[in-house]
């Protein structure tokens, strides 16, 4: 497990533990659903939502 992997793991079970819906993150295929705000974060994603260049 790399590190990117591991933050999302310990993400998904911090929104867990506060009773978040977490069907986003556990989804296999990342083409097939939004991105969680960590996955937006960790691809330059600003807080508007807008890839950063």
């Amino acid at each position: 497990m790399n590190a990117i992997e591991k933050m999302i793991r310990g993400y998904a079970e911090l929104n867990q533990k506060n009773g978040e819906e977490l069907e986003v993150i556990q989804k296999d295929n990342p083409e097939e659903r939004e991105l969680s705000t960590i996955e937006k974060l960790i691809a330059g994603y600003g807080k508007d939502g807008l890839q950063k260049n």
